[in-house]
């Protein structure tokens, strides 16, 4: 029986061990996620096609499970979450958002600075629109 209080402590003391070295912070149960809306010359929500996020740091493009925001939905997407958080910097990271027009079937590229990181609570936009008007 002792061996197992033993072998249960163990388990204990090294599963607490953090990954990373950050500082102690109160961070919120609120799930965040950054979005950009997409819309014409005459106010009107676009549903784009062929929605990308490529971060420059990484070389690598983002993937969220869903793009398209499911309350607000047409012309309403998703750059990143809390859940791609870990895919971040801490000082921010340059992300260039494209997707294409369907009337005019040219390509929209939009830059990005959001932050994050494995020490962060949350994704955090340091620059880009919230809103394109797709000419």
């Amino acid at each position: 029986m002792k061996k197992y209080i033993v072998v249960i402590g163990m388990v204990f003391l090294f599963s607490c061990k953090e990954l990373y070295n950050c500082e102690e912070k109160v961070c919120t149960l609120v799930f965040v996620s950054i979005g950009v809306t997409y819309k014409n010359s005459a106010n009107e929500f676009v549903e784009v096609e062929g929605f990308k996020v490529y971060n420059t740091r990484t070389n690598t493009y983002i993937t969220e499970d869903v793009y398209k925001d499911p309350v607000w939905s047409k012309g309403r997407y998703v750059i990143i979450s809390d859940a791609s958080l870990g895919k971040l910097s801490e000082k921010g990271d340059k992300l260039i958002v494209s997707a294409k027009n369907p009337v005019t079937n040219t390509i929209n590229e939009t830059e990005f600075v959001i932050s994050g990181g494995n020490c962060n609570c949350h994704v955090e936009k340091i620059a880009g629109p919230d809103e394109i008007i797709l000419q």
